[in-house]
């Protein structure tokens, strides 16, 4: 009847009214991913933009080969991706940077960074123009000479604690690594007496990169399995525990220029027992234009520093890998 609605046609209805709601969640699925799509799409095209930009910003837009430390800080300085080395926090700070060997070249992208943006560089004075030129702030060069190495050393914690008390970053440049004969360990610990807690940027050490440089391998299967770093140079210009002679084994001395007249007689003693005839080399200045490498054995070293007239810095390799690269291979 007319006014009144069955129990079929109210089934009519639903079924018609779910038909509907099918239809439209079907039509707001197909918009959403008509809309995901888009977003992704747009996301792609961004992010090939953003892709070509940063190839171009790391293309070789700069010639490496004009050998110019400003084209290598700009190059580094510029576009080492943000994040990748992790910052101190805002404030003062210290860093400890290991300069390594002297050649641009071998410093760190966190070296160069931290050079790049520091306040103030304290460094040590046998580092090359070449490194100094590339801090962005005051350059304070420590005044280190053969007897005065306390005072020296006095007057780099001086500096460096007189720029962090005016609010500054601070970065200590050390040359090699700050932990390799480098006292790198006595400074943390001073600056942890007033403060501040320092860290520590490694650097490539001329204990690794000099025999390198030179085409000594400090480790060969069946030459040499192990390798010992050592200094020539106790505290306060005493003599170092002195190392014995293994067969198998490298041997690698720092800051032993001054030693070499008198290595041969101190090494072939009974209680270290070194071969007289042991091969050695001298790698003087590693990674600088004027590199020189020196080979003999232990009993003529002495006379050949004084004829070549060898002077620091150099680095000295004791054993047979100083002659396992000399001939080509069979």
């Amino acid at each position: 009847m007319t006014g009144f609605t069955t129990a079929n046609d109210g089934a009519d209805v639903w079924a018609a009214s779910s038909t509907g709601i099918v239809v439209l969640v079907g039509a707001l699925s197909a918009l959403v991913s008509v809309l995901i799509a888009v977003v992704v799409l747009q996301r792609q095209r961004l992010q090939r933009a953003g892709s070509k930009e940063r190839d171009a910003q790391y293309s070789p837009q700069i010639a490496w080969d004009k050998g110019t430390t400003s084209a290598l800080a700009e190059a580094l300085g510029t576009h080492v991706p943000p994040g990748s080395i992790a910052a101190p926090s805002p404030g003062p700070s210290i860093t400890l940077v290991g300069a390594g060997v002297g050649n641009p070249d071998h410093l760190t992208l966190g070296a160069l960074r931290e050079l790049q943006t520091a306040d103030l560089v304290v460094a040590d004075q046998l580092l090359p123009p070449t490194i100094l030129a590339l801090a962005g702030g005051r350059l304070v060069v420590a005044n280190k000479t053969k007897g005065r190495a306390h005072e020296a050393q006095e007057e780099i914690y001086d500096a460096c604690l007189a720029g962090l008390r005016a609010g500054q970053r601070v970065v200590r440049l050390k040359g090699g690594d700050p932990f390799v004969f480098g006292r790198g360990a006595e400074e943390v610990l001073r600056f942890r007496q007033h403060g501040y807690e320092a860290r520590v940027l490694p650097g490539i050490s001329s204990c690794i990169a000099g025999p390198g440089l030179a085409g000594i391998p400090l480790t060969l299967r069946g030459v040499a399995d192990s390798f010992v770093v050592t200094t020539a140079h106790g505290k306060n210009d005493t003599d170092p525990r002195w190392p014995e002679f293994q067969p198998y084994r490298t041997f690698v001395f720092l800051m032993g220029v001054s030693q070499l007249p008198r290595l041969h007689n101190i090494l072939t003693q009974t209680r270290y027992g070194f071969p007289s005839r042991l091969p050695m080399a001298i790698v003087e200045r590693a990674s600088h234009p004027k590199q020189r490498v020196l080979r003999t054995t232990l009993d003529q070293v002495a006379d050949l520093a004084a004829r070549q007239h060898v002077t620091s810095p150099a680095v000295l390799i004791l054993g047979e890998v100083t002659t396992c690269l000399q001939s080509a291979p069979n």
